[in-house]
Protein backbone atom coordinates (compact mmCIF):
# COMPACT_ATOMS: atom_id res chain seq x y z
CA UNK A 1 0.00 0.00 0.00
CA UNK A 2 1.34 3.41 -0.51
CA UNK A 3 2.97 4.56 2.46
CA UNK A 4 0.93 8.13 1.82
CA UNK A 5 -2.27 6.83 1.61
CA UNK A 6 -1.20 4.14 4.85
CA UNK A 7 -0.83 7.63 6.98
CA UNK A 8 -4.49 9.07 5.53
CA UNK A 9 -6.31 6.20 6.85
CA UNK A 10 -4.62 5.90 10.09
CA UNK A 11 -5.07 9.31 10.55
CA UNK A 12 -6.91 10.22 13.82
CA UNK A 13 -9.05 12.45 11.80
CA UNK A 14 -9.68 10.11 8.79
CA UNK A 15 -11.12 7.87 11.44
CA UNK A 16 -13.15 10.51 13.28
CA UNK A 17 -15.06 11.33 9.65
CA UNK A 18 -15.32 8.01 8.84
CA UNK A 19 -16.83 7.24 11.92
CA UNK A 20 -19.03 9.90 11.68
CA UNK A 21 -20.12 9.09 7.77
CA UNK A 22 -21.03 5.01 8.72
CA UNK A 23 -22.68 5.78 12.31
CA UNK A 24 -25.09 8.69 10.17
CA UNK A 25 -25.32 7.36 6.79
CA UNK A 26 -27.17 10.26 5.88
CA UNK A 27 -30.02 10.13 3.21
CA UNK A 28 -30.90 13.01 0.72
CA UNK A 29 -31.65 15.69 1.83
CA UNK A 30 -32.01 19.76 -0.34
CA UNK A 31 -30.58 21.57 2.59
CA UNK A 32 -27.20 19.78 2.01
CA UNK A 33 -27.22 19.91 -1.68
CA UNK A 34 -28.05 23.39 -1.62
CA UNK A 35 -25.07 24.04 0.92
CA UNK A 36 -27.74 25.48 3.27
CA UNK A 37 -27.13 22.91 6.53
CA UNK A 38 -24.15 25.05 8.40
CA UNK A 39 -25.52 28.75 7.52
CA UNK A 40 -26.70 31.07 10.50
CA UNK A 41 -28.58 33.06 7.54
CA UNK A 42 -30.43 29.81 6.54
CA UNK A 43 -31.59 28.67 9.57
CA UNK A 44 -32.86 32.35 10.52
CA UNK A 45 -34.93 32.79 7.45
CA UNK A 46 -36.43 29.22 8.21
CA UNK A 47 -36.94 30.29 11.91
CA UNK A 48 -38.35 33.66 10.66
CA UNK A 49 -40.80 31.94 8.21
CA UNK A 50 -42.07 29.36 11.63
CA UNK A 51 -42.86 32.82 13.63
CA UNK A 52 -45.28 34.67 11.26
CA UNK A 53 -48.78 33.82 11.54
CA UNK A 54 -49.43 34.17 8.45
CA UNK A 55 -46.72 32.45 6.87
CA UNK A 56 -47.05 29.96 3.70
CA UNK A 57 -46.25 26.88 6.18
CA UNK A 58 -50.53 27.02 7.00
CA UNK A 59 -49.85 26.19 10.61
CA UNK A 60 -51.06 29.71 11.64
CA UNK A 61 -49.32 30.71 15.21
CA UNK A 62 -48.53 26.84 16.24
CA UNK A 63 -44.79 27.85 15.90
CA UNK A 64 -45.12 31.04 17.53
CA UNK A 65 -47.07 30.07 20.66
CA UNK A 66 -44.69 26.69 21.17
CA UNK A 67 -41.65 29.43 20.93
CA UNK A 68 -42.95 32.04 23.39
CA UNK A 69 -43.92 29.54 25.49
CA UNK A 70 -40.47 27.65 26.01
CA UNK A 71 -39.09 31.14 25.78
CA UNK A 72 -40.64 31.67 29.49
CA UNK A 73 -39.91 28.55 30.84
CA UNK A 74 -36.56 29.06 29.85
CA UNK A 75 -36.40 32.12 31.46
CA UNK A 76 -38.09 31.27 34.58
CA UNK A 77 -35.74 28.35 34.77
CA UNK A 78 -32.62 31.04 34.43
CA UNK A 79 -33.70 33.33 36.81
CA UNK A 80 -34.88 36.18 33.80
CA UNK A 81 -38.32 37.55 33.91
CA UNK A 82 -41.24 36.38 31.89
CA UNK A 83 -41.84 38.04 28.66
CA UNK A 84 -45.41 38.92 28.82
CA UNK A 85 -47.27 36.98 25.90
CA UNK A 86 -50.65 36.29 25.07
CA UNK A 87 -52.03 32.60 24.79
CA UNK A 88 -52.66 33.08 21.27
CA UNK A 89 -51.82 35.95 18.65
CA UNK A 90 -53.43 37.37 15.19
CA UNK A 91 -51.37 38.20 12.42
CA UNK A 92 -51.86 41.82 12.34
CA UNK A 93 -50.68 41.86 15.90
CA UNK A 94 -46.92 39.92 15.15
CA UNK A 95 -44.08 41.28 13.39
CA UNK A 96 -41.12 39.55 11.88
CA UNK A 97 -37.93 41.22 10.97
CA UNK A 98 -34.59 39.57 8.96
CA UNK A 99 -31.42 41.82 9.52
CA UNK A 100 -32.89 44.79 11.16
CA UNK A 101 -30.76 46.73 12.57
CA UNK A 102 -28.21 44.05 12.39
CA UNK A 103 -30.66 41.55 14.45
CA UNK A 104 -31.13 38.10 13.31
CA UNK A 105 -34.44 37.89 14.22
CA UNK A 106 -36.56 41.01 15.61
CA UNK A 107 -40.22 39.59 17.13
CA UNK A 108 -42.22 42.75 17.52
CA UNK A 109 -45.72 42.06 19.13
CA UNK A 110 -48.53 44.75 19.74
CA UNK A 111 -49.51 43.91 23.16
CA UNK A 112 -53.02 44.62 22.82
CA UNK A 113 -54.13 41.27 25.09
CA UNK A 114 -51.32 41.71 27.67
CA UNK A 115 -51.22 45.36 27.62
CA UNK A 116 -47.26 45.57 26.61
CA UNK A 117 -45.95 45.68 23.56
CA UNK A 118 -42.85 43.66 23.33
CA UNK A 119 -39.80 43.41 21.16
CA UNK A 120 -37.88 40.00 21.01
CA UNK A 121 -34.14 40.11 19.70
CA UNK A 122 -32.98 36.84 18.54
CA UNK A 123 -29.40 36.08 18.05
CA UNK A 124 -28.69 32.55 16.29
CA UNK A 125 -25.23 31.16 16.55
CA UNK A 126 -25.07 27.53 15.08
CA UNK A 127 -22.41 26.89 17.62
CA UNK A 128 -21.53 26.53 21.27
CA UNK A 129 -22.76 29.35 23.51
CA UNK A 130 -19.57 32.26 24.26
CA UNK A 131 -19.00 34.97 25.78
CA UNK A 132 -18.69 37.20 22.98
CA UNK A 133 -22.15 35.83 21.74
CA UNK A 134 -23.40 37.22 24.71
CA UNK A 135 -21.68 40.21 24.32
CA UNK A 136 -23.43 40.57 20.96
CA UNK A 137 -26.34 40.07 21.96
CA UNK A 138 -26.75 42.78 24.76
CA UNK A 139 -24.97 45.13 22.23
CA UNK A 140 -27.95 44.39 20.06
CA UNK A 141 -30.40 44.95 23.43
CA UNK A 142 -29.06 48.21 24.53
CA UNK A 143 -29.53 49.72 20.83
CA UNK A 144 -32.93 48.09 20.54
CA UNK A 145 -33.54 49.90 23.92
CA UNK A 146 -32.59 52.88 22.84
CA UNK A 147 -34.54 53.05 19.40
CA UNK A 148 -38.09 51.22 20.71
CA UNK A 149 -38.31 52.25 24.15
CA UNK A 150 -40.64 54.86 24.00
CA UNK A 151 -42.94 52.65 21.94
CA UNK A 152 -42.67 49.17 23.92
CA UNK A 153 -42.81 48.23 27.17
CA UNK A 154 -41.03 45.36 27.53
CA UNK A 155 -37.24 44.54 25.04
CA UNK A 156 -35.66 41.08 25.51
CA UNK A 157 -32.20 39.35 23.77
CA UNK A 158 -32.16 36.08 23.48
CA UNK A 159 -29.19 33.90 22.29
CA UNK A 160 -30.19 30.65 20.54
CA UNK A 161 -26.97 28.47 20.89
CA UNK A 162 -26.57 24.73 20.20
CA UNK A 163 -25.43 24.19 23.77
CA UNK A 164 -27.73 22.81 26.28
CA UNK A 165 -26.95 25.84 29.35
CA UNK A 166 -25.57 29.19 28.64
CA UNK A 167 -24.33 32.02 31.12
CA UNK A 168 -26.34 34.53 29.00
CA UNK A 169 -28.77 34.59 31.87
CA UNK A 170 -26.60 35.89 33.92
CA UNK A 171 -26.44 39.11 32.02
CA UNK A 172 -30.06 39.22 31.52
CA UNK A 173 -30.44 37.42 27.86
CA UNK A 174 -32.45 34.09 27.67
CA UNK A 175 -30.49 31.85 26.32
CA UNK A 176 -32.41 28.67 24.33
CA UNK A 177 -31.10 25.55 22.96
CA UNK A 178 -31.45 24.45 19.37
CA UNK A 179 -32.51 21.12 20.59
CA UNK A 180 -35.59 22.82 22.26
CA UNK A 181 -36.12 23.85 18.53
CA UNK A 182 -35.63 20.41 17.10
CA UNK A 183 -38.45 19.77 20.29
CA UNK A 184 -40.71 22.34 19.06
CA UNK A 185 -40.24 21.67 15.10
CA UNK A 186 -40.91 18.13 15.71
CA UNK A 187 -44.08 18.55 17.73
CA UNK A 188 -45.58 20.71 15.14
CA UNK A 189 -44.96 18.18 12.27
CA UNK A 190 -46.34 15.60 14.25
CA UNK A 191 -49.85 16.88 15.70
CA UNK A 192 -50.43 19.82 13.26
CA UNK A 193 -53.17 20.04 10.90
CA UNK A 194 -51.84 22.26 7.54
CA UNK A 195 -54.64 24.21 6.45
CA UNK A 196 -52.98 24.77 3.30
CA UNK A 197 -52.93 22.31 -0.02
CA UNK A 198 -49.32 21.97 0.02
CA UNK A 199 -49.50 20.90 3.62
CA UNK A 200 -47.78 17.51 2.84
CA UNK A 201 -44.72 19.43 1.43
CA UNK A 202 -44.43 21.45 4.07
CA UNK A 203 -44.64 18.71 5.99
CA UNK A 204 -42.04 16.91 3.82
CA UNK A 205 -40.03 20.18 4.03
CA UNK A 206 -39.74 20.23 7.81
CA UNK A 207 -38.87 16.40 8.26
CA UNK A 208 -35.83 17.39 6.05
CA UNK A 209 -35.15 20.49 8.27
CA UNK A 210 -35.28 18.17 11.28
CA UNK A 211 -32.46 16.20 10.00
CA UNK A 212 -30.40 19.30 10.08
CA UNK A 213 -31.44 20.68 13.14
CA UNK A 214 -30.96 17.32 14.80
CA UNK A 215 -27.48 16.63 13.25
CA UNK A 216 -25.97 19.71 14.50
CA UNK A 217 -27.88 20.67 17.80
CA UNK A 218 -27.17 16.65 19.13
CA UNK A 219 -23.72 17.25 18.63
CA UNK A 220 -22.95 20.94 20.19
CA UNK A 221 -18.76 20.16 19.92
CA UNK A 222 -19.21 18.69 16.74
CA UNK A 223 -17.08 21.00 13.51
CA UNK A 224 -15.67 20.93 10.44
CA UNK A 225 -12.01 22.09 11.72
CA UNK A 226 -11.11 18.04 11.87
CA UNK A 227 -12.28 17.72 8.58
CA UNK A 228 -10.26 20.68 6.80
CA UNK A 229 -7.09 19.57 8.69
CA UNK A 230 -7.73 16.00 7.35
CA UNK A 231 -8.06 17.78 3.73
CA UNK A 232 -5.19 20.00 3.86
CA UNK A 233 -2.58 17.32 5.83
CA UNK A 234 -3.30 14.95 2.79
CA UNK A 235 -3.91 16.92 -0.08
CA UNK A 236 -1.37 14.82 -1.87
CA UNK A 237 -2.84 11.90 -1.74
CA UNK A 238 -6.27 12.57 -1.94
CA UNK A 239 -5.54 14.46 -5.74
CA UNK A 240 -3.53 11.27 -6.67
CA UNK A 241 -6.22 9.14 -5.90
CA UNK A 242 -8.17 11.40 -7.90
CA UNK A 243 -5.87 11.93 -10.95
CA UNK A 244 -5.88 8.20 -11.07
CA UNK A 245 -9.44 7.71 -10.92
CA UNK A 246 -9.77 10.13 -13.73
CA UNK A 247 -7.40 8.14 -16.46
CA UNK A 248 -9.14 5.07 -15.25
CA UNK A 249 -6.38 3.18 -13.55
CA UNK A 250 -4.63 2.57 -10.16
CA UNK A 251 -7.49 4.03 -7.07
CA UNK A 252 -8.97 2.51 -4.29
CA UNK A 253 -11.30 -0.09 -6.35
CA UNK A 254 -8.50 -2.37 -7.41
CA UNK A 255 -7.69 -5.29 -5.30
CA UNK A 256 -8.11 -3.42 -1.80
CA UNK A 257 -6.51 -4.71 1.00
CA UNK A 258 -8.94 -5.40 3.89
CA UNK A 259 -8.54 -2.34 5.71
CA UNK A 260 -8.39 0.09 2.44
CA UNK A 261 -11.56 -1.88 1.70
CA UNK A 262 -12.65 -0.81 4.88
CA UNK A 263 -12.45 2.80 4.38
CA UNK A 264 -13.52 2.73 0.38
CA UNK A 265 -16.72 4.56 -0.08
CA UNK A 266 -15.09 7.00 2.83
CA UNK A 267 -12.13 7.56 0.34
CA UNK A 268 -14.38 8.03 -2.23
CA UNK A 269 -15.99 11.21 -0.35
CA UNK A 270 -13.22 12.67 0.34
CA UNK A 271 -11.12 12.21 -2.86
CA UNK A 272 -14.87 14.12 -4.49
CA UNK A 273 -13.98 17.11 -2.32
CA UNK A 274 -10.95 17.45 -4.69
CA UNK A 275 -12.40 17.48 -7.97
CA UNK A 276 -12.89 20.47 -9.28
CA UNK A 277 -15.25 21.16 -12.16
CA UNK A 278 -13.49 24.32 -13.32
CA UNK A 279 -9.89 26.26 -12.51
CA UNK A 280 -9.73 30.16 -12.05
CA UNK A 281 -8.44 30.01 -15.49
CA UNK A 282 -11.00 28.44 -16.84
CA UNK A 283 -13.45 30.45 -15.84
CA UNK A 284 -12.25 33.32 -16.70
CA UNK A 285 -11.94 32.52 -20.18
CA UNK A 286 -14.97 31.62 -20.59
CA UNK A 287 -17.44 34.51 -22.00
CA UNK A 288 -19.98 35.20 -19.13
CA UNK A 289 -22.52 34.26 -21.41
CA UNK A 290 -21.40 30.65 -21.81
CA UNK A 291 -20.60 30.01 -18.16
CA UNK A 292 -23.63 28.05 -17.37
CA UNK A 293 -24.20 26.06 -20.50
CA UNK A 294 -20.26 24.98 -20.20
CA UNK A 295 -20.99 24.13 -16.39
CA UNK A 296 -23.93 21.74 -16.66
CA UNK A 297 -21.60 19.92 -19.61
CA UNK A 298 -18.84 19.50 -16.92
CA UNK A 299 -21.05 18.58 -14.14
CA UNK A 300 -22.72 15.74 -16.72
CA UNK A 301 -19.42 14.73 -17.79
CA UNK A 302 -18.31 14.42 -13.86
CA UNK A 303 -21.23 12.56 -12.48
CA UNK A 304 -21.21 9.91 -15.79
CA UNK A 305 -17.60 9.62 -15.83
CA UNK A 306 -16.45 9.61 -12.06
CA UNK A 307 -18.87 9.01 -9.67
CA UNK A 308 -21.80 7.18 -10.27
CA UNK A 309 -23.47 7.16 -6.97
CA UNK A 310 -24.89 10.34 -7.31
CA UNK A 311 -26.22 10.35 -3.80
CA UNK A 312 -22.60 10.88 -2.88
CA UNK A 313 -21.94 13.21 -4.86
CA UNK A 314 -25.06 15.26 -3.33
CA UNK A 315 -23.61 14.69 0.02
CA UNK A 316 -20.17 15.86 -0.50
CA UNK A 317 -21.47 18.87 -2.20
CA UNK A 318 -22.82 19.97 0.91
CA UNK A 319 -19.44 20.88 2.30
CA UNK A 320 -17.09 23.49 1.55
CA UNK A 321 -13.97 23.74 3.48
CA UNK A 322 -13.13 27.01 2.57
CA UNK A 323 -16.49 28.58 2.73
CA UNK A 324 -17.68 31.71 4.80
CA UNK A 325 -20.59 30.89 7.57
Amino acid sequence: MDPDLKRLIRDPGFLKYHQAETAKERTFNPFDVLRYADYEIRHSNVLAWLLQPDGTHGIGDAFLRDFTTALNEEARNQGVLPVPIPSSFEPEDVGVERELHYVDITLFLTGKRTGKSVVIAIENKMGESAPEHVDQALGYDEMLREKYKAKYDVIQSVLLTTSATSDASERGVIHVSWARISDIVKSIRERERFEFDEGERVRAFLGHYLEIVERFAGQPDAGPDYFTTLLEDHGLILNKLLKEREEGVGGVDEDAPDELGTYRKTLDRLIVYRHWLMTDDELSAIPVSEIEDVALRKIAVFLDRDFRRIETYLKCMAFDPGAAT
